[in-house]
């Protein structure tokens, strides 16, 4: 006989719930904890069941708390479903009309939610493409980080010394070896020689004559000084390089694991290594999807659909898949209809002929694509844009 299991999934306990083929309770809810201990009981629960193919278990995908449990039942031979929580909160919301939410409850929903649906059991990804959604995810945020620094560093610097950003990027080499050492107007106009031999040295772009702007501009500069202004600028100077030495750490990771990949996403015109990474590891492997539509419900870009009688309309794109997924796909369309004649005659085509908004003629691109990257990773081709429609 099969059986089912719900386990709701949190930090720090699990809660469980079994029932049987016929849908009755066989065990629970009760409660494991996230530990070798808990981990060991629940095996414990789950040996009087019998044959492990015809345990079907499913947990919701909740952050990162379901992996390490999931990843123990597969070691020991289980193979659990690990469902979107919106499709059980949907489910769950559908077969009561009380309104009630615990744990416990939850583990019963999931339980029969396995047991009406019968969900997919997830078969084991790729581990450097695990490996690759991990590391492009912390690149994403280290980067809106190293971003935001140089908004406060550039706002301080409109104050004290306006006309810096006219002459260089406040992000370049020389201004953080510049500014780290020189935070004021006043201390930038009389930089010694020798200094300014060691900026040359530290960014080898900057010319004599930069750098003696550079000096002439703080001289006469409009900015009135500000030692509050001046500390928050050599303060986040070291915070920035340290982001940005992170940054290159985690991307000379992402194009060594790339580097071993058998991947077509990157020779798309317009897709970097970075961009293809994330692609490549929030999917999990493009193979494992039947059609790309299915990559489309993935990412939460296909849209809307409401048919009801003599009515039958559809809306705006669902958002129920994986928000970052999105983000790096909306973001790669706009660089893919650049380098790409035939994405930038879609895009046109979208806006001007047919009257689409800029945000929504971008999501059609990114659809286009999503169906071009299917198609070059199941043929195992790389792009080539005589071959495309």
């Amino acid at each position: 006989m099969p059986y089912f299991v719900g386990v709701d999934v949190s930090k720090w306990k699990h809660d469980v719930f079994i029932m049987d083929g016929l849908g009755e309770a066989i065990k629970g809810p009760f409660e494991v904890k996230n530990d070798s201990d808990g981990f060991s009981a629940l095996l414990e629960s789950l040996k009087p069941l019998g044959d492990k193919a015809s345990v079907s278990i499913c947990m919701e995908s909740t952050g990162h708390y379901h992996k390490d449990l999931s990843g123990f039942l597969k070691l020991h031979g289980y193979i659990p479903s690990i469902v979107n929580p919106y499709l059980i909160s949907r489910f769950a919301k559908g077969v009561t009309l009380r309104k009630e939410k615990n744990d416990r409850y939850d583990s019963i929903a999931i339980a029969r939610y396995a047991f009406e649906r019968k969900p997919t059991p997830s078969l084991a990804g790729s581990e450097n493409l695990i490996k690759l959604r991990r590391l492009t995810r912390v690149r994403d945020k280290l980067v809106r980080e190293r971003s935001d620094k140089t908004v406060i560093i550039t706002d301080c610097l409109d104050e004290i010394f306006p006309e810096y950003a006219k002459i260089a990027k406040v992000d370049s080499a020389l201004s953080l070896a510049l500014l780290e050492r020189c935070p004021t107007a006043k201390e930038i106009s009389s930089m010694s020689v020798s200094f300014r031999e060691k900026l040359r040295k530290v960014a080898r772009r900057a010319s004599s004559l930069k750098i003696q702007n550079i000096m002439d501009a703080a001289k006469k500069t409009v900015g009135r000084p500000d030692e509050s202004l001046s500390a928050i600028i050599a303060s986040q100077i070291p915070i920035f390089k340290a982001v940005d030495n992170s940054i290159d750490t985690i991307e000379n990771e992402i194009k060594a694991i790339m580097a071993g990949l058998d991947e077509h996403v990157s020779s798309i015109p317009g897709i970097g290594i970075n961009s293809a990474a994330a692609i490549l590891g929030e999917y999990g492997g493009i193979k494992r999807f039947s059609s790309p539509s299915k990559m489309l419900s993935f990412a939460g870009l296909e849209p809307s659909h409401y048919q009801s009688g003599q009515m039958d309309a559809h809306g705006k794109m669902v958002k129920h898949g994986s928000p970052h997924l999105r983000y790096v796909l909306m973001n790669v369309a706009v660089t893919v209809k650049h380098y790409s004649p035939i994405f930038a005659a879609y895009y046109l085509k979208k806006r001007e002929a047919e009257g689409k908004k800029r945000r929504v003629a971008l999501s059609h691109v990114a659809k286009k694509l999503i169906r071009v990257i299917w198609k070059l990773e199941t043929s195992g081709c790389d792009y080539e844009e005589a071959n495309m429609r």
